[in-house]
């Protein structure tokens, strides 16, 4: 059957603390996310990949401008491994706020496989 479960941040690095709430992070340095899967025994998870995708606050999907645009830098998919999974990203050098409208961004952290994804669609 289908696999449920949740994905928690366990822990992360940042580059400074806005006023205004949030996370802000620099294009030009690398931050840690660590999350953890919730929800399911480890056993379950093992050897799964996550990968981590970045998108507009509201969930929008954010799409390249062009084709070699990369939107996150880094291992973006990574292998659970005792329930966790730990990945070390930078902000591709065009995810800036002052060029997308002022909007803000977040992680999408999900099953790396398009199929797993389809089966198991309560997995984020």
């Amino acid at each position: 059957g289908p696999l449920v479960f949740g994905v928690a941040v366990s822990h992360h690095t940042f580059h400074q603390l806005p006023a205004d709430g949030g996370y802000l992070v620099s294009t030009d340095k690398f931050f840690k996310l660590e999350v953890s899967c919730v929800g399911v025994a480890e056993e379950k998870v093992a050897g799964l990949l996550l990968r981590a995708t970045v998108e507009y606050d509201t969930g929008e999907e954010l799409t390249p401008r062009h084709a070699n645009e990369q939107m996150l830098v880094g291992l973006t998919s990574v292998t659970v491994e005792r329930g966790k999974a730990s990945f070390n990203l930078k902000m591709g050098p065009t995810v800036l706020s002052a060029r997308h409208g002022g909007k803000k961004f977040k992680l999408r952290i999900d099953l790396s496989s398009e199929r797993l994804r389809e089966q198991n669609k309560g997995c984020t």
